[in-house]
């Protein structure tokens, strides 16, 4: 007799799950990622570092600033005394005191004092306008206080150490330096076996309604462990174990460079600080004799003891005496601010 299967069906259902994890390759995933920890640590003391620098622009035009407005000062200061001294050289002209010579000589000295006031004006008003474009805001929207306060106390050891500990050129030095002792280790590692576990599950299910076993099913779980060990790239992993090396000592030059050239700037800083302030004392000592030679002078010239040409030079060196120690007082306040940026206490100050 004949069978006829012509709508008998059958299905074939299998799958399969499998996983590999690699137990052990010579720790390089550990160098790895301690590398990235670091270079993201060395982009966020580069980012430190270009705000310091911009910290010490906006001191620098600070002062700047500051000290073009004192030399103003200075100069309409000087301007308002050679309008006075003008006015009374006109009279003692008008009672034939004076000759036309000496009176035209007094006027060009007032003409030459409203010259520097003036020029004096536009260094202040350029000044301005640059740090409120450095800042971002408007011209009138800040104003500058016109004092001094000096730290007295810094000591060289505590800078150099703070400095060491700090400095941000001294830190992605000393980064790029544990970089390489990464990459030197990963290079190392490229020779360690790699071990690897596997497994995997299996299922099948077939059903067919012409054959002699209508429905059958299996699974299956298999384990193991598998180790590879590199053999025919030993001399390309031999030049890059070679390059770490040669990397690791050029960043361990650069290190020790780095160091010793931040440890210069940091000491002559500090002594031209230092320096500074002794001279500060000087100038102000000096300024104090010069203002009461020139008050001496004045009023010899209102008794007319003294000659204008004589009252001139003393007013053009006390104006000099001024103008020499305002700018002093920023150059050391400068030299301040640099000394915290090279320690790496400047965003603290």
């Amino acid at each position: 007799s004949n069978i006829n299967a012509n709508k008998a069906q059958s299905s074939n259902l299998s799958s399969s799950i499998n996983l590999n994890f690699r137990l052990f390759n010579g720790f390089s995933g550990i160098y790895t990622l301690n590398k990235f920890k670091k270079q993201n640590t060395i982009a966020n003391e580069n980012t430190r570092s270009q705000i310091e620098s911009r910290i010490i622009e906006i001191i620098q035009q600070y002062y700047n600033l500051l000290n073009k407005e004192n030399i103003y000062n200075t100069f309409k200061t000087t301007y308002n005394i050679s309008e006075a001294r003008y006015q009374q050289a006109l009279d003692r002209y008008n009672t034939g005191s004076i000759s036309k010579l000496e009176l035209l000589n007094v006027e060009v000295n007032l003409n030459q004092d409203k010259i520097n006031m003036e020029e004096a004006m536009i260094n202040v008003k350029s000044s301005r306008l640059n740090i409120s474009l450095l800042l971002g805001v408007p011209e009138d929207s800040f104003s500058i206080k016109h004092e001094f306060k000096f730290n007295n106390s810094i000591n060289l050891e505590n800078i150099l150490n703070e400095t060491y500990a700090n400095n941000t050129s001294i830190l992605i030095s000393q980064l790029n330096y544990a970089i390489a002792q990464d990459e030197l280790k990963l290079s190392k590692a490229s020779f360690s076996p790699t071990i690897n576990l596997f497994s995997s599950y299996s299922y099948n299910n077939m059903q067919s309604e012409t054959s002699f076993i209508s429905k059958q099913s299996d699974n299956g779980i298999v384990a193991g462990l598998s180790l590879e060990i590199p053999i025919f790239s030993a001399n390309m992993k031999r030049k890059n174990f070679q390059n770490a090396k040669i990397n690791l000592e050029s960043k361990n030059y650069s290190l020790e460079e780095i160091k010793e050239t931040i440890k210069i700037a940091v000491t002559n800083t500090y002594y031209q600080y230092m320096e500074g302030l002794n001279n500060l004392e000087l100038l102000k000592t000096n300024l104090k004799t010069i203002e009461k030679t020139a008050n001496i002078s004045k009023e010899l010239y209102d008794l007319g003891q003294l000659s204008n040409l004589e009252y001139r030079e003393s007013q053009i060196l006390l104006d000099q005496a001024q103008i020499n120690y305002i700018a002093k007082l920023s150059q050391t306040k400068i030299q301040e601010y640099i000394i915290y940026q090279l320690s790496g206490q400047l965003q603290s100050k």
